[in-house]
């Protein structure tokens, strides 16, 4: 039986970006545009830093700024679940 390839951090966190543009899915969730990283709600939840960020192209900095996004955006759900 065949293993799955090994990836570095690097190829992971390419891999992890392309899928999330190419899906029709937020990562709450609600659906958004293929293309665009999150839906308009979690768009406008990241910080201006971040987003500006979001718009450099693969390979050259959005995989480092979707993951700080999606890192930030989970803080956020866990302090809204925390009571």
């Amino acid at each position: 039986m065949l293993s799955e390839p090994r990836l570095t951090p690097k190829e992971r966190a390419y891999q992890i970006a392309v899928k999330a543009l190419s899906s029709g899915h937020c990562t709450c969730g609600h659906t958004k545009q293929t293309g665009m990283a999150f839906c308009f709600k979690c768009w406008h939840r990241v910080p201006t830093n971040i987003r500006n960020a979001l718009y450099r192209p693969l390979g050259d900095g959005f995989e480092a700024a979707y993951s700080a996004a999606r890192s930030y955006l989970a803080g956020i759900r866990k302090e809204v679940r925390t009571p």
